[in-house]
């Protein structure tokens, strides 16, 4: 059987080809959210990430394929059937699999559980799992495409470039594994110390009952009750498992919301921990510390052979060592400086739609919990309306409140790093669970006028 001959700028372009158009489809998604105003343009916009994954994933499988039975690369002559795959290969397979993993995902979700406007409450909560599974294999992907780059670039110099890429790839995951267990292990009492939370006593009774009720209504153990002392109105839960779980409010929240209203968050809190979002967000937050930490300390690595050019005993062996020297930092700096700007900015992206995910998942359970939407539509509507950004707040834990402390109310909500939806997001997708009209609708308008409370809605059986 012939190999088919294809010149190796043909495979290069298709390789670079299909990064560019994954990278694309990364800055589209955010900046195409924001079009959601332009109804009659909003579904096909959406569709524009999809098509360039799906176009960049077959330049990449073609990369691939070509790249591994072209003579041209191998080296046979034509005829010889001989096949190899190279650390273009590789690198392009792991890029169409990064590009492929949402597709299919996101084909799956939708086909199993409708649109995301048109789902039952138990179907959103179904299909945000599902979501929140796959964002966190593409981030293992990013992952192990990253180590594989890194560990190739430094085995040029070795001549060993794809064996020590697949090496390193390997590695950095079974690290990042078990760093993550050391660290679920460790406990949450230094978040909570972080926070200045104090537990909670006799003057927040009512907060003691509504978190029994929620409980109990979730069937998970009693969580431990902790109140932080600030203004600023808020909530969050942390847990390695049911088991081992705590719920912290602010004072602020204490003074803001109604007794059905605080039911609402804390169930929204206790469905965080029923869903082990507090697991899930260690394991992101691990995944993308060690994206960042495996960039920086290659880049680090390559200026340091910058800045000490290898020699050898003789003129001769010194012209070979330099030669040699040149091309690792040159390709060194190349990749290097690409993995650092695009790497963590790409990892940080998915653990924000994880995140994002998560808080869409925790408001469906709070729904299943209470059977009552207007009680968590009305308490992030008045977190969002007195929502200050908080003194003191942690970037690195701002994805576990229920709205984020860092940013002030109607700030973000779409960009790529925002770690929560936008507040008239999630209640829009509240109300369109339960077949309401979203805020603002004419609907809701004259029910509003007409004095009526909309606390009797509820979300239909099933």
């Amino acid at each position: 059987m012939d190999i088919v001959a294809v010149p190796a700028s043909v495979i290069s372009a298709l390789a670079i080809a299909g990064f560019g158009l994954a990278l694309l489809a990364a800055v589209l998604t955010p900046v195409l959210a924001r079009f959601g105003s332009l109804a009659a343009w909003a579904g096909p916009l959406k569709l524009v990430p999809y098509a360039l994954l799906f176009v960049g994933a077959a330049f990449a499988v073609a990369a691939a394929v070509l790249g591994a039975t072209t003579a041209t690369w191998s080296g046979a002559p034509a005829g010889s059937g001989s096949l190899h795959a190279g650390v273009r290969e590789v690198a392009s397979a792991g890029l169409a699999l990064v590009c492929i993993t949402p597709l299919v995902g996101a084909g799956v979700v939708r086909a199993r559980y409708g649109e995301p406007g048109r789902r039952t409450f138990t179907g959103q909560i179904a299909a945000n799992q599902g979501s929140s599974i796959l964002l966190v294999l593409v981030l293992f992907e990013i992952m192990a495409v990253t180590g594989f780059l890194i560990g190739a670039a430094v085995g040029v110099a070795f001549e060993a470039a794809l064996a020590l890429g697949l090496i390193v790839s390997v590695i950095s995951i079974l690290l990042t594994l078990a760093a993550t267990w050391f660290t679920m292990s460790s406990g949450d009492g230094v978040l909570l110390d972080l926070e200045k939370a104090k537990e909670a006593g006799p003057a927040e009774q009512q907060l003691r009952n509504v978190v029994t009720e929620m409980a109990t209504a979730a069937g998970i153990p009693m969580p431990r009750i902790y109140v932080i002392e600030t203004q600023a109105a808020n909530a969050l839960s942390v847990g390695w498992s049911p088991d081992k779980a705590a719920v912290a409010v602010t004072r602020g929240l204490l003074d803001t919301l109604d007794r059905e209203e605080l039911q609402g968050v804390i169930a929204h809190e206790l469905g965080h921990i029923a869903n082990l979002d507090s697991r899930h967000a260690v394991l992101v937050a691990m995944l993308v510390g060690a994206v960042v930490v495996l960039t920086d300390v290659f880049f680090a690595l390559i200026i340091e052979v910058a800045k000490n050019p290898w020699t050898g005993d003789d003129l001769s062996d010194t012209a070979a060592a330099l030669g040699i020297w040149l091309v690792v930092v040159v390709v060194g700096l190349i990749v290097g400086g690409l993995l650092k700007l695009i790497a963590p900015f790409a990892a940080l992206a998915v653990q924000a739609a994880v995140s994002r995910d998560r808080e869409y998942l925790a408001d469906a359970t709070a729904v299943g919990m209470t059977r009552n939407i207007a009680g968590l539509v009305e308490a992030l509507e008045k977190l969002e309306g007195t929502r200050a950004s908080m003194a003191g707040a942690n970037r690195g834990t701002q994805h576990l409140w229920i709205v984020n402390p860092v940013k002030a109310g109607g700030e973000g909500g779409r960009g790529w790093f925002d770690t929560h939806p936008a507040t008239s997001d999630r209640v829009a997708r509240l109300r369109a669970m339960a077949g309401l009209e979203v805020a603002g609708a004419p609907e809701a308008a004259g029910a509003s006028e007409a004095g009526g409370s909309s606390r009797t809605a509820e979300p239909p059986e099933g």
